[in-house]
């Protein structure tokens, strides 16, 4: 599901979206393993353990809790869960004073889960490296990417998300921004998978155009810089 296979095909054959397809059509009949069911609601999960992080924490750590999610949800019980927190990413971002005047570039962050429950910290500091740069940073409304819908084959739910997503940055790219996501996956998710899934539709290729994974954008910023 990470499209290396795409990338280094020579004809450029899109198989993660082909397997993808496949696994969606199986799925129409015989339905998602339940661990696959977990995983694609991990942005709904996510949500509500940070809502009650001090719990789901303890939870993630107790071994006979463990064991019942292996029975019930099916992850092993030997696997090490990020701990969530109730300041997310999201809550910071809101308290956060900006210090860029005249800004040079103007960026829609996306932060995705992980970033925004887990690790805002993570967030913040992309922020912050954003901003030493001279960019203008918001943060639109958004869902998660929904690549998990794309990895295990719900691309009903992975055309909704992409739809709720594009059409909340798309208003951003006419106005000048650039989409930057903090996770390689969700930048995939923007710059490939969601015109394919929304038909090429105008906006999806605009919001593809315009998204940049932050290591990208930061060198890229970088090189013009430091060009004569």
């Amino acid at each position: 599901s990470c499209g290396l296979c795409k990338e280094i095909c020579p004809a450029q054959i899109d198989m993660p979206m082909m397997i993808a397809e496949v696994k969606h059509r199986d799925a129409k009949h015989n339905g998602h393993p339940r661990v696959e069911e977990v995983m694609m609601g991990a942005d709904s999960a996510a949500r509500l353990a940070s809502t009650f992080a001090p719990v789901a924490n303890a939870v993630m750590k107790n071994k006979t809790a463990r064991k019942v999610i292996e029975s019930v949800a099916g992850i092993s019980a030997d696997r090490k869960l990020p701990e969530f927190r109730r300041d997310t990413f999201v809550k910071q971002f809101a308290r956060h004073k900006s210090s860029v005047r005249n800004a040079s570039r103007k960026v829609a962050f996306f932060v995705d889960v992980y970033a925004n429950y887990n690790a805002p910290e993570l967030g913040m500091a992309a922020v912050r490296a954003l901003e030493a740069t001279g960019c203008e940073i918001v943060v639109p409304e958004q869902k998660s990417s929904g690549y998990p819908y794309i990895a295990y084959g719900d691309l009903d739910r992975a055309r909704e998300t992409a739809a709720y997503n594009v059409a909340r940055f798309a208003p951003y790219i006419a106005r000048g921004f650039d989409v930057v996501a903090t996770e390689p996956t969700a930048a995939y998710a923007l710059k490939v998978s969601y015109p394919k899934l929304l038909k090429k539709s105008w906006k999806s290729c605009d919001v593809a155009e315009r998204t940049f994974e932050l290591f990208e954008y930061l060198l890229a910023i970088e090189s013009s810089q430091n060009s004569p």
